[in-house]
């Protein structure tokens, strides 16, 4: 049975049971799978995305044993404009099922990006006996980057050849957290990938930005 609804505030819990067949006492734990079951099943116009809930953690809920925790990882459904459908959240609130459907009110970490940012180290130097892979940025890209790195990455010439990085400045580079990447991030990724090297970025985040 397939729903559509032009209000993402018009969806129930019972339209999401019926449309996918999963009673909500056992939605806990399966965050990204109702969330991707709502997108394909076409009950509102959205995207599946998966991140952190970074909110407080009911400590008698299905959660408690991880309310001591600073983030648990936690999937929902990113609205066109940035609004955000979630419909587990009551899971972390040991509440009565319900939707919740509004802007980010600071707890939805898409992609994990804050906590990447707080374990981002430095740039790795390179040596000369290390694996150097070439990275076909565009001029201003490699001037980004080298900035970025604290002028460890190679400085960029005139005429932009592939910058030359080894496999740990690659790995760096696209693991970086993608608020520090804007306006860079798409067109990193995009190289990343052509040079057969999409392993590099964190799943979610190239599912984020490439739509793959």
């Amino acid at each position: 049975m397939t729903f559509t609804f032009k209000r993402p505030q018009d969806l129930t819990i019972k339209d999401i049971e019926e449309a996918l067949d999963i009673p909500a006492d056992r939605w806990h734990g399966n965050c990204y799978g109702i969330a991707s079951g709502i997108v394909e099943a076409k009950l509102v116009n959205g995207k599946a995305v998966y991140g952190a809930w970074t909110g407080e953690i009911h400590p008698h809920g299905w959660w408690g044993n991880r309310a001591h925790m600073d983030f648990v990882r936690h999937g929902w459904v990113r609205l066109p404009g940035g609004k955000i459908l979630d419909p587990t959240r009551w899971s972390f609130e040991a509440d009565e099922p319900y939707i919740w459907c509004g802007k980010n009110d600071g707890t939805y970490d898409e992609g994990n990006d804050h906590f990447r940012k707080a374990m981002h180290r430095e740039c790795p130097p390179a040596d000369a006996h290390d694996k150097f892979v070439e990275l076909p940025f565009d001029l201003a890209t490699q001037a980004f980057l080298y900035f970025y790195s604290n002028k460890v990455l190679p400085k960029p010439p005139e005429d932009a050849p592939p910058m030359r990085v080894n496999f740990q400045q690659g790995a760096w580079i696209a693991n970086a957290p993608m608020m520090d990447l804007d306006p860079f991030t798409k067109p990193i990724y995009q190289v990343l990938v052509v040079s057969g090297h999409s392993a590099w970025i964190p799943m979610d985040n190239r599912m984020m930005v490439l739509d793959v």
